[in-house]
Parts: structure tokens; C-alpha cells; sequence
């Protein structure tokens, strides 16, 4: 299927006919009715008029096209099925050109994308007071359009740039397949560069069986224990080392993917490749090297929204490791004991923007400071 799809001149998606939204009460921009529909026209106009570069303060607002209708609109066209399913992600990721259609209407793709990135870049510059004025309910539509847009934006670019099977798996696990080994299936088109996961769709195979082929060539072709660093959690009868891909975890999809992208960070046997291997009764087999042991256990990391619970943690772990009598003292690997933990905390990464580098102690400090401060 990712070969039609990118050898497609153009793909067609449809979205079906348009669902009407509930009735709601909308405040119009004149006196007059209380009532309206959201019109697919004019959300489609929306679009356009966004992806042009219009500032918002001068994007129409008639009684015909209020906000609160312009972004109903949108909403009816985002509550689209073809946003949760599996398969179509290729639809759009993959296709040198393709287009929407709900009804008889129509709007390019890229119309969509432009949509987004002019919305962003407003937002964040020129434009950001008039977000912060719209009621809650309209914010939400906007969270709604950029989590529905951005996820296939980034998952073209990321194929452009070459990217493994794992990383698309673990962004878009949550959407869904009439059949679950579409889990796997659906998403083969989305890999590319030197890390592809040589696996042929067999519909004859047990789910199981497609979930644990699928671990064994990835650990093969990589030669690490990739899957070891996923949340095991599982519903269906799998080997232990198995990932269930029909398992839900609650754990946002951008948190659940940069940990595991992290995790290549805490590799100190690297350079050394170990020998796996598989037995007939689904056991894996590994050899390796001992580094070290793990003396005690302090409390895991569980995401906090106030920055000072954040630094609350922090300060839990390094008192747990006697660091502030310790913090100059020399690490076995080089530098010292508070360069290391530091390095373990934020995975050796500093991101600021678009940038990521190796992390350095002036960042950690920059870092404690920000927190102290919105504390």
C-alpha cells in the first residue's frame, strides 16, 4: 500500500459527508439569532485565510462566520473518523500530493499544513493576545486541530530524515485498526534509512505471532534490545520481552518516545554488540558484559505540572545520593559526581527550540534557577 501511495499522482481522502455538530449556543458577532450551524465552507475558508498569513485580528468575523462558527466548523471537520485510524497516516505522509474531501468539498493538504505553521508562528509572536481572549471551548478546538495536524507534519519530516519503525509504532499506537495487526502493517510505509525492519504483511499469522516477529527482527536488525526499553505491560498472551501494541498506557505518546529515544543515552556497554538468539519456545537469549550493579532504588519520576513539585524530585534524588557532600568529588567516567548526575537526570540532552546538544552544567544551573523563579 505505501507504494500507491507514493507512486499516486494525487490521493484522494475522503472524510465522508460532513456530521452535524450538536446544537449549540453561539454568542453572533450582531444582534439577532442565538443559534447557528457551522458551515464546511466556511471552515475550509478558514483555512485558507490562515494559511495565507492573515493575523487573526483581521480574519472575518461577521455574523455568518464568527469565531465561535469558524471553529465549530473546524471542529466538525476534525471529529473526522479518518483522524484515528491507522492506515491513513500513509494516506498523507507518504503522497506527493494529496487532498481532503468531506462532502463536496475540498481543501489540498498542504492548505491544511500552511494552516497550522502560520497559526503557530502567530500565536507565538504577533498575535498571541488574540488567542489568550478566545473562551476556553475555542482553545480547546485550536489544541484539537494542532494535535491532529502536527503528529503528520513531524511524521513526514521524520521519514524524510530517516527514522526506524519504533518511532512512528510509538507516536501513533493509540489510533485505530479493524484489524491489530494493522498496528504493525499499517505503519511499514513510515520507516526509512539504514534502520528498516525487513518484515512482508502476512495475514495468515495469529496477532501474537506478527507482535513477536516483529521484536525478534527488530532486535536482529538493530542489534540492541530495543523493545527492552518499552513499556512491557501486556494484555495478550506474549513472551515477556514482547511489546503488546494493543496495550493502552496512559502515559502521553511524546513522553512514552522521547524516553525510549533517550534511552540510547544509557548504553555503557557501547561498542559492544551481544549475541542474541531465539529459542523455539519463545525464549530470548542474550549474551553480554557486566558494568556495574544497582545498589538502591530511589522513588521513579512521575510527571508534575507545577515547577516546584519538579524540583521537589530533584532535590528528593540527590539528597537520596548524599550529592550535596559528594557533588565535587571525581565520577569513575569523568568529571564530577554532580556532572553525572545531572547527565543521567536529563539524559546527557539540553533542548532549547529546535536545538538539541549535549548537555553542560551551565544548563542545569539555568535550569534550577528558571524553577526557583516560577516557583
Amino acid at each position: 500500500m505505501g507504494r500507491i501511495y507514493q507512486e499516486a499522482q494525487e490521493v484522494l481522502i475522503w472524510l465522508g459527508e460532513p456530521q452535524r455538530a450538536p446544537s449549540v449556543n453561539i454568542e453572533q458577532a450582531t444582534a439577532g439569532a442565538s443559534h447557528a450551524e457551522p458551515n464546511i465552507a466556511d471552515g475550509i475558508n478558514f483555512l485558507h485565510l490562515l494559511a495565507s498569513g492573515e493575523h487573526f485580528h483581521d480574519l472575518p468575523t461577521s455574523p455568518s462566520k464568527s469565531w465561535r462558527l469558524l471553529l465549530e466548523a473546524l471542529r466538525v471537520i476534525l471529529d473526522a473518523k479518518w483522524f484515528e485510524r491507522t492506515w491513513t497516516i500513509q494516506e498523507v505522509v507518504l503522497a506527493k500530493k494529496a487532498s481532503i474531501m468531506i462532502g463536496e468539498y475540498r481543501i489540498e493538504w498542504h492548505v491544511v499544513e500552511q494552516a497550522w505553521i502560520q497559526w503557530s508562528h502567530h500565536y507565538n509572536s504577533c498575535c498571541g493576545e488574540c488567542n489568550f481572549a478566545l473562551p476556553r471551548a475555542d482553545m480547546e478546538c485550536i489544541h484539537r486541530f494542532a494535535s491532529r495536524i502536527i503528529d503528520l507534519i513531524n511524521a513526514r519530516r521524520r521519514r524524510e530524515l530517516g527514522q526506524t519503525l519504533l518511532q512512528p509504532l510509538l507516536k501513533f499506537k493509540a489510533r485505530e485498526a479493524t484489524d491489530e495487526r494493522d498496528k504493525i502493517y499499517g505503519l511499514l510505509g513510515l520507516q526509512s534509512g539504514s534502520a528498516i525492519v525487513d518484515i512482508k504483511p502476512n495475514y495468515k499469522l495469529a496477532l501474537e505471532k506478527v507482535f513477536e516477529d516483529f521484536a525478534i527482527e527488530l532486535i536482529r536488525s538493530q542489534g540492541w534490545l530495543g523493545p527492552l526499553h518499552l513499556d512491557l505491560t501486556q494484555i495478550l498472551a506474549l513472551p515477556s520481552w514482547v511489546p503488546d501494541w494493543t496495550y493502552m498506557s496512559s502515559e502521553p505518546a511524546d513522553y512514552t518516545s522521547a524516553r525510549f529515544t533517550a534511552s540510547a543515552t544509557y548504553r555503557a556497554s557501547e561498542g559492544f554488540i551481544g549475541d542474541f538468539s531465539f529459542s523455539p519456545r519463545h525464549s530470548l537469549k542474550v549474551t553480554g558484559i557486566e558494568v556495574d550493579y544497582i545498589a538502591r532504588l530511589s522513588c521513579p519520576y512521575q510527571l508534575k505540572e507545577r515547577p516546584a513539585e519538579q524540583l521537589q524530585v530533584v532535590a528528593g534524588w540527590r539528597e537520596f545520593l548524599h550529592l550535596d557532600s559528594l557533588a565535587r568529588e571525581q565520577y569513575h567516567a569523568g568529571g564530577t559526581m554532580e556532572e553525572a548526575f545531572c547527565s543521567t537526570v536529563f539524559a546527557n540532552r539540553f533542548h532549547e527550540s529546535s536545538e538539541c546538544r549535549p548537555l553542560q552544567l551551565e544548563d542545569i544551573e539555568q535550569w534550577r534557577s528558571h524553577l526557583i523563579a516560577t516557583s
